[in-house]
């Protein structure tokens, strides 16, 4: 019999992040349904994300019921030993906390004072008006030989003073920390050729299948690692992807590979 969907309770069935899709159909044809969703593959007319392990296939006298339950966003596989309750294309999205540290010089506000020291001639009284928003140690012409930046620590040179220091909330400051999430997609396959076919040569620019609360561009995602690997009788495939909010550089790195 052809396969009837309906709304269950609740006027489209929605409950939090999720959508449940209610059919009503011989079996055969709630198992062929079943068969054409793939565990945390995006269906975006379903309604996300689907998930195999809320989703469920009730057989009945007259007719079977499946509960086809789609999620806002990806939810990781639940894994038995060796990889025993995977499927074939089973993904997993993580995120990995990440910082580094940068030179305050990369600030988008940077000024020079807040790490050098401008010096004056003896006998200077004035602090001009370019030291407050210059953004580098280059003295202007007409001032050249009347004042100088010099790096913190460093004594001014005989018959000159420090007139302006960094002020103290900068004192002590060499850099901030800058954070980079990574997102790891591991995805698992019964093949090894489409386990290898997914791999994508490391520091290319490529757009993630999911970024999360993240720019999707693939502008801001630079792939820092791409292997293949066996976890049971499964082979995975793990890419990771280093965000930067600014975007990457598009000059050093270009964008390459396939989709996700």
């Amino acid at each position: 019999m052809p396969v009837e969907k309906i709304e269950s309770v609740g006027s489209g069935s929605r409950s939090g992040d999720s959508i449940t899709r209610v059919y009503m159909c011989d079996l055969d044809d709630a198992a062929a349904l079943w068969q054409e969703y793939k565990h945390n593959a995006q269906y975006v007319e379903e309604g996300g994300y689907f998930n195999r392990d809320r989703s469920s296939i009730t057989p009945g006298e007259c007719f079977a019921t499946a509960r086809l339950v789609f999620t806002e966003t990806p939810t990781v596989s639940s894994a038995g030993s060796g990889g025993g309750s995977h499927e074939d294309g089973d993904t997993e999205y993580n995120f990995i906390t990440s910082t580094t540290e940068i030179p305050l010089e990369k600030h988008p506000q940077y000024r020079t004072f807040w790490n050098h020291e401008l010096t004056a001639i003896k006998g200077v009284t004035a602090i001009p008006a370019w030291a407050y928003t210059a953004t580098d140690t280059i003295i202007p012409v007409a001032d050249m030989f009347t004042y100088q930046w010099i790096a913190l620590g460093e004594r001014p040179p005989e018959g000159w003073f420090s007139i302006m220091a960094p002020p103290e909330e900068w004192r002590g400051v060499l850099g901030k920390l800058y954070p980079q999430p990574v997102l790891v997609v591991t995805k698992y396959y019964r093949d090894r050729a489409n386990a290898v076919a997914r791999l994508t040569a490391v520091g290319m620019l490529k757009s993630p299948p999911w970024s999360g609360p993240y720019e999707s561009e693939a502008k801001y995602w630079l792939v820092t690692n791409s292997t293949v690997s066996t976890s049971g009788r499964y082979w995975v495939h793990v890419e990771e992807y280093t965000y930067a909010d600014t975007g990457w550089n598009e000059t050093l790195y270009s964008e390459g590979g396939q989709e996700a």
